[in-house]
């Protein structure tokens, strides 16, 4: 017998009768499974663990923070060079003070020393703004509500026409003036995208830099795209595609490391999403699942009976898929000559089905179907 609980097994080996009736205990013994206090919390609630997720999610955090140093690091080097480092009185400038200095360093009007224009490139560097992970591809996806919320704000900053500096200043000398504590204004709470931070840094570049020389081309470029707002790229995930199964073989190779001969399966990488092939491939699998539901299909009002496309009908859905984005469950309809109310199908197909996303793309861009000809012929 078994005792399962949260995080430990009891376990018993019981010696029975002939009716099944326990006579004794042969062995007995338990397993504890070492869990913290959140994991057991978790498992309690259905959720799934695994060993590696937290020292992920710490790895992530080292290699984020390290970055952050080396950023910081970088900034230094370029701000001594030319002289423009801030000095201890200026890095320990009351928290108004600065954000009026970087407001100011937006305003033609006011003048700005070159020290304290490295201060504000220090504070600059210091928060960059919510930049999302999500490629261009997957752009036209539902932004979740937080992700609206910052593009709210954006939206009403660029109808204020001011930068996030002054738009902070604003507010933060509002709430220091208000003596009855009736006003609240807290910069952590004002989430802003990247752009809104990237077009602040052009336009106290665009203001000072006929004001100092060592605003370079060259200088500008270093600060804004390989310190400051650099953005390393996506790391290649090309050694993860896998082989095609179908291609593939195994083959004996000899193991330097480990001294001794290992089978490895090696062959021809399996064909992107996107290719003609790919697609002809998956939509032939979804037209060889087709099966409707017809009503009356021997004459009685009361029966439903199967309908499976036959292989003229799928070749005819086959090629329209091929050439269409989607097919509908009116299309599909007019293809087999049913009538709506005689079919019955599943949600999958009343949504419609998927057809050769990468005709309907390229079509939208050429506008040709002459230079789609692709030629796929299974041999």
């Amino acid at each position: 017998r078994l005792d399962l609980g949260t995080n430990s097994i009891g376990w018993a080996l019981i010696e029975v009768d002939e009716n099944n009736i326990p006579i004794r205990i042969i062995s007995m013994g338990s397993r504890i499974i070492p869990l913290s206090t959140s994991d057991k919390e978790e498992f309690q609630r259905g959720l799934s663990i695994t060993k590696n997720q937290s020292r992920t999610v710490s790895r992530t955090q080292r290699k984020g923070y390290d970055r952050k140093q080396l950023k910081k690091s970088d900034l230094k080097k370029i701000l001594n060079k030319y002289n423009i480092f801030p000095t201890e009185e200026l890095l320990k400038l009351p928290m108004l003070d600065l954000w009026k200095l970087r407001s100011d360093s937006a305003n033609p009007n006011e003048n700005i020393s070159a020290e304290q224009l490295g201060r504000i490139f220090y504070m600059l560097n210091q928060k960059r703004g919510y930049k999302s992970a999500r490629s261009e591809a997957n752009s036209d996806k539902k932004d979740t509500d937080y992700v609206q919320a910052v593009k709210g704000r954006y939206a009403q900053l660029k109808d204020r026409e001011q930068t996030i500096g002054q738009y902070f200043y604003e507010g933060l000398s509002t709430a220091f003036s208000d003596k009855d504590n009736q006003r609240y204004f807290r910069i952590k709470e004002e989430v802003y995208p990247r752009e809104a931070y990237m077009e602040e840094f052009d336009t106290i570049i665009n203001v000072q830099k006929d004001k100092h020389d060592f605003l370079t081309d060259k200088v500008v470029h270093q600060l804004r795209n390989e310190i400051i707002y650099f953005q390393r790229k996506l790391k290649s995930q090309k050694g993860l595609v896998g082989i095609c199964e179908f291609e593939g073989f195994e083959k004996t190779v000899f193991d330097k490391e480990k001294n001794k001969n290992k089978v490895v399966f090696i062959g021809p990488k399996v064909a992107p999403k996107t290719s003609p092939l790919f697609q002809l491939c998956r939509i032939w699998e979804v037209v060889n699942t087709i099966t409707l539901k017809i009503k009356n299909p021997e004459g009685s009002q009361y029966k439903w009976g199967e309908k499976i496309p036959d292989l003229k009908e799928k070749e005819i859905l086959a090629d329209y898929l091929f050439k269409n984005e989607n097919l509908s469950f009116n299309k599909l309809l007019e293809i087999l000559e049913l009538k709506k109310e005689n079919v019955y199908v599943n949600k999958q197909i009343l949504k419609g089905i998927k057809g050769n996303e990468t005709y309907a793309t390229l079509y939208n861009v050429l506008g040709d179907n002459e230079l789609l000809n692709f030629d796929v012929s299974i041999i």
